[in-house]
């Protein structure tokens, strides 16, 4: 881009060696064969705070002549192909950095009113406000209040031909042309594609973060290890206000000659929302839990210990819990459980109030069944899948919740009862029944059961 920008090389990127010159850059080492002194000396400061492209090219123009500064030029053009060359401007101080090697910024070209996307969004690092599009490999960084106030100025569509006071001409068409880069501005109708329209801000930017798209840490990077335990394996006991209720454990060799074929549950598998005259009995639920969620053992690991379930759970973690919203349950009183599922019993969190009440009239409400036999809230111990997975946690945990849902329709489909997944729940009404931080334990899908219809 020409403009007076600062070059910077990306952060993490520092001289690794000298002689023969190396870079040590996110992506790796970077070698470079035939830099002089001057070459060196200039992409050492590009590595700290950085120097315009005229500075860059007297300066080695100066030390090496003509055929260093060729020689520097091809460099920087292999280091732009790469994604690791920053733009920055002392006024307003901001700073334009790729996040991948696809970023390839276009020429300060606009006209007409500019707007803020409806996707961007920003966030405090490192004492920076930075603004991201989730569509933009590239992240715009505002270093100080003043600048930081900027992108307020086109809240609404407005022209970007006017530079504000306080600004030359310069200056403010150089950070249009940062903030247009970046996504942070557009032109209102690129965002009015049917397609672009479908989606939320929210969606699109979980999309994008639980995607390795990005630099940055990703994955199974124990990145608490040292900083703070690791959540145990198995939720810690609960304070049931009666003494917990032990369920009956079925005997699944039976079970293999009683139940229909797995291709005949497979194809013929669907939510039912009319339930039997007869309510579901606690033995129905207690079969259905067992088969489908308990904890069959625990298993200790040198990092973070581990459990084994019926269903397939990100690196067996298996963060979720599940509670039981019982309404007309043969055999078990009205109220609200937690499932223990290492001993397989039900331990009563809180009788009928107010929440369950509303909890109810939620599940009614979103599915048409007009009364509830039974509830089930699944919920997630985030802190267990994130002491370990960075950037892709709620990401997993939602991919292990929609395994569970099948494992429950499936279970509940061989054992001739009623399921219907739920679309949508209430994190709130959780944490009043439970009395958990959300940050500890939050609820993120749902699932009801009863007696199957004639």
């Amino acid at each position: 881009m020409k403009g007076p920008y600062r070059l910077t090389l990306v952060p993490g990127t520092g001289v690794a060696r000298q002689d023969p010159f190396l870079l040590e850059t996110p992506d790796g080492e970077l070698a470079f064969d035939g830099a002089g002194p001057a070459v060196v000396g200039v992409f050492a400061r590009l590595c700290e705070r950085g120097m315009t492209a005229a500075a860059c090219a007297e300066e080695v123009l100066a030390g090496e002549g003509m055929s260093g500064l060729l020689r520097f030029e091809y460099f920087l053009l292999l280091l732009f192909e790469r994604g690791l060359i920053s733009w920055s401007l002392d006024h307003p101080a901001v700073s334009l950095t790729p996040e991948n090697a696809l970023f390839r910024p276009e020429e300060n070209v606009f006209s007409g009113p500019l707007c803020l996307s409806r996707f961007a969004y920003c966030r405090p690092e490192q004492g920076n406000l930075v603004w991201r599009n989730p569509l933009v490999p590239a992240s715009l960084a505002f270093h100080d209040a003043a600048s930081a106030a900027l992108p307020g100025e086109f809240a609404r569509p407005r022209s970007a031909d006017e530079a504000p006071k306080g600004y030359t001409a310069e200056e403010w068409t150089a950070f249009i042309g940062l903030a247009r880069n970046a996504g942070i501005l557009v032109d209102p109708s690129e965002e009015e594609d049917p397609h672009a329209r479908t989606w939320e801000a929210h969606d699109l930017i979980f999309h994008n973060q639980a995607r390795e798209s990005r630099r940055g840490d990703s994955g199974g990077t124990f990145r608490f290890k040292g900083v703070f335990p690791a959540p145990p394996a198995e939720k810690p006991p609960v304070s049931p206000i009666r003494d917990p209720i032990p369920l009956a454990r079925p005997d699944l060799a039976v079970a293999e000659y009683r139940d229909p074929p797995f291709p005949r549950v497979m194809e013929e598998r669907k939510t039912v929302r009319r339930y039997g005259a007869e309510p579901i009995s606690l033995d129905d639920l207690a079969h259905l839990l067992y088969r489908s969620a308990r904890s069959r053992c625990h298993i200790e690991q040198p990092h973070q210990d581990l459990l084994d379930r019926p269903y397939p759970g990100g690196g067996a973690i298996y963060e979720l819990e599940v509670y039981v919203a019982a309404k007309r349950v043969v055999g078990l009183a009205p109220g609200f459980y937690h499932y223990d599922a290492m001993e397989h019993r039900l331990c009563l969190l809180a009788e009928p109030n107010g929440s369950l009440q509303a909890l109810l009239q939620h599940f009614r409400d979103a599915t048409g069944i007009p009364e509830i036999q039974c509830g089930l809230v699944i919920s997630s111990r985030m802190s267990r899948l994130a002491w370990k997975y960075q950037r892709i946690a709620y990401s997993i945990t939602l991919k292990n919740a929609g395994v569970l849902l099948q494992t429950l329709y499936l279970n509940a489909h061989a054992l001739d009862l009623a399921p219907c997944g739920v679309g949508s729940g209430n994190p709130d009404l959780f944490a009043d029944l439970t009395g958990l931080n959300p940050f500890e334990e939050t609820s993120v899908a749902e699932f009801l059961v009863g007696s199957m219809p004639p």
